[in-house]
């Protein structure tokens, strides 16, 4: 699968929010937390799924067996510093292994991926 550039992995919320979609090792979720908690203000980190099979990272594993182990991540920022988010990611890009991903999908029972995330949920259940 080709590399996903960083338009395609940004989605535009509203106005003033812009979200950009990661696939994060496991292990490397956090030190990306710690990571823009140093940047303070440029972006909010969130843990959307724990687990994402089946995605670029998985197939690039040394042993060519399934690494279940990555997390799909955003970055909740606006447009106005976006650039700048872009650009603190790929400075911190080999210390955490994170690739772009595009949006996720909407569910099969029609669900927006937008509402399950971000607001809208009918019950906890919802965001696993």
């Amino acid at each position: 699968m080709p590399q996903i550039e960083a338009q395609r992995a940004s989605d535009q919320l509203d106005e003033s929010t812009t979200v950009i979609y990661l696939e994060v090792p496991r292990q490397g979720v956090v030190r990306l937390q710690c990571y823009f908690e140093l940047y303070e203000g440029l972006g909010m980190v969130r843990t959307l799924s724990a687990k994402m099979p089946s995605t670029p990272l998985h197939e690039r594993t040394k042993s060519g067996e399934p690494d279940e182990d990555a997390s799909l991540v955003c970055i909740i920022t606006s447009p106005s510093i976006q650039e700048a988010c872009h650009q603190a990611l790929e400075h911190v890009k080999s210390q955490v292994g994170w690739e772009y991903v595009s949006a996720p999908p909407d569910t099969p029972e029609g669900r927006s991926s937008r509402d399950m995330y971000f607001g809208n949920c009918i019950n906890a259940s919802d965001i696993t």
